[in-house]
């Protein structure tokens, strides 16, 4: 056999971009905390996030839908429209008849009665001077009877003509004061409704104001229910991400912190042909190795 060649001197030069020993024990205890972290079933927020309206809003809304037109209006528009239809007219003939009184006719009658009572009179006294003269029966007596019939007649006519203008005069000025009357009544009938459409907007006007004022009171009591809500919302959120939020801060500490760069070198002899030597070389790196690790020396 030949003698064997000079053994070969090997290095091997190991470079590893680690973690400083010193974390490792907070990089495990974060992977296993982070681990059970996201093995936690979700939990949702079980409480109000909006809050509902307020029972003075409700009530507000309520009052609002229950709104009608007012009253007032109606009986405006009544009232005006009385006043568009109304019509003066005209005085005549019925209009005269409707207003001249039932009584002239016996107020009349009672002036021809006289008059005729008057003219027996007359002629009666007439015939008895007559007599007296002698002259009774003749034509100076009957001269004197038909005056007195003639005058009878024209005075009956007269105050029938007269009584009837009388009655005629008093119903048409009755009629004008009813008229007149009428008038004011309708112009009464408008002012009041103008009054009454302004009262109609008053009190609209006045159950707006209240209803703003109690949706406003309403409102004010939401929101302050809303802020509660958001903040118990918050709160609940809060206490579920505490454990998340906490590793998340750590998380930040540790990745600020630099890594460490660590370079081991391994130096072994190989023999060119003896098996044995390459075994027991190796064997001796390998402890080498270990004994390095244990000393936690670096280089």
């Amino acid at each position: 056999m030949g003698s064997p060649s000079a053994p070969t001197k090997t290095s091997t030069n190991v470079t590893q971009n680690t973690i400083d020993p010193a974390m490792v024990p907070y990089y495990t205890d974060m992977a296993k905390r982070a681990q059970a972290i996201g093995n936690t079933p979700y939990v949702g927020y079980t409480g109000e996030s909006i809050a509902g309206f307020d029972p003075m809003e409700t009530k507000a809304q309520q009052d609002t839908a229950a709104l009608t037109s007012p009253g007032e209006y109606n009986q405006a528009q009544a009232g005006y429209q009385r006043g568009l239809d109304y019509n003066p007219g005209m005085f005549g003939a019925a209009e005269a008849a409707q207003y001249m009184s039932p009584y002239q006719k016996n107020v009349t009658d009672i002036g021809i009665r006289d008059l005729n009572e008057q003219a027996a009179r007359s002629m009666a006294l007439a015939g008895v001077n007559s007599a007296r003269t002698g002259g009774y029966g003749g034509s100076g007596n009957a001269i004197m009877n038909a005056t007195t019939a003639r005058t009878l007649n024209r005075d009956v006519g007269d105050l029938s003509t007269k009584g009837a203008q009388e009655s005629y005069l008093n119903a048409q000025q009755q009629y004008q004061r009813d008229r007149t009357a009428r008038e004011y009544a309708q112009t009464l009938g408008q002012n009041s409704a103008s009054g009454l459409a302004s009262l109609g907007n008053t009190r609209q006007t006045s159950d707006l104001a209240r209803i703003g004022a109690q949706n406003a009171a309403g409102s004010a009591q939401r929101d302050l229910q809303q802020r509660r809500d958001d903040l118990q919302k918050e709160e609940f959120i809060n206490q579920r991400d505490y454990g998340k939020n906490q590793l998340n801060f750590e998380s930040g500490i540790l990745h600020g912190l630099p890594m460490g760069s660590y370079e081991q070198t391994t130096g072994y002899k190989v023999p060119s042909n003896n098996t044995s030597q390459v075994i027991g070389a190796a064997a001796a790196g390998l402890g080498a190795y270990n004994d390095y690790n244990r000393s936690g020396k670096t280089t």
